[in-house]
């Protein structure tokens, strides 16, 4: 019986990754919501990870693409989010030293040189301010948004200089 119980809570399992990548600590939850004994849990959890099945280094990292890549947006984001899945602090550390700060920077401008299109305003400290908060809640660094603000807005306003002489 035990070990029936068991293959309904890989079957469980397997059902769950397939759906889409889980954390440790996701895919836990779920078994337990689904009635499963900790001991079963506990013996699954080990075998998939065991086969490679299930791994927080492998999820951190393809979330970390997903955020930072795809969504394009900044470490915090990626931060609050690692924490959100609980994923461990080890990995969300090396996850995180493995971001480019130039990388970020360049995102940062130009998703922020694409923003500023949106805005219809023409006052450079409203502008700053509007691409500042975007970029606030895209999740980059407090100082990358200001810096990136500053120089998309100065760049747009010569660029309309230029055009208008």
């Amino acid at each position: 019986m035990e070990n029936e119980q068991r293959k309904q809570a890989m079957i469980t399992a397997l059902r769950s990754l397939t759906a889409g990548d889980k954390s440790e600590h996701d895919l836990t939850a779920k078994l337990r919501d689904k009635g499963h004994a900790e001991e079963n849990i506990q013996s699954v959890l080990a075998q998939l990870r065991q086969e490679g099945f299930l791994s927080d280094q492998s999820y951190a990292q393809k979330l970390s693409d997903r955020i930072l890549i795809n969504k394009r947006a900044g470490s915090h984001k990626l931060a609050f989010e690692l924490k959100k899945k609980h994923i461990p602090e080890s990995i969300r550390k090396k996850v995180l030293s493995a971001i480019d700060p130039a990388t970020q920077r360049a995102q940062a401008l130009e998703i922020a040189a694409i923003k500023i299109l949106s805005f219809r305003d023409t006052d450079s400290r409203i502008l700053r301010k509007k691409l500042y908060d975007f970029l606030i809640r895209k999740g980059y660094d407090f100082q990358l948004a200001q810096e990136a603000s500053q120089t998309v807005v100065s760049n747009t306003k010569r660029n309309q200089d230029h055009e208008n002489n």
